[in-house]
């Protein structure tokens, strides 16, 4: 889910390819650990500001919001991440104008993709 990070302030005179794209999260009911989430789990809307891969100091990999490709661009980062067996991520978000969280999880296969070889963080 994309959403637009731009304000309702903004003026006419903003150029198009000024229009910044955000990554947003959207959870799915019906995953094993949907019920069981709380408040300082991922939640439907929170928009993902940073990823840092990596369990150590020295593998330490930050990548910062707007994320190249989106959605895909995303899911390239925990596909490398996972083949080097790097799985530990930490993934700072934003809800509302100034709440910012940490939430750490680890990047497993999504096994519901099909084809795709698609990440999810758990």
């Amino acid at each position: 889910m994309t959403m637009d990070r731009t304000s309702s302030q903004s003026s006419s005179s903003d150029s198009p390819s000024r229009d910044t794209k955000v990554l947003s999260i959207e959870c799915f009911r019906g995953s094993s650990k949907s019920d069981e989430w709380t408040g300082d789990m991922l939640q439907t809307g929170d928009i993902v500001e940073e990823l840092r891969v990596g369990g150590s100091a020295n593998s330490l990999i930050r990548f910062k919001s707007p994320f190249k490709n989106g959605k895909s661009g995303v899911n390239k980062i925990l596909q490398e991440a996972y083949k080097k067996k790097d799985t530990s991520i930490l993934v700072r978000v934003r809800r509302g104008i100034d709440e910012f969280v940490e939430l750490q999880g680890c990047i497993v296969p999504n096994d519901l993709s099909g084809n795709k070889k698609s990440y999810v963080l758990r």
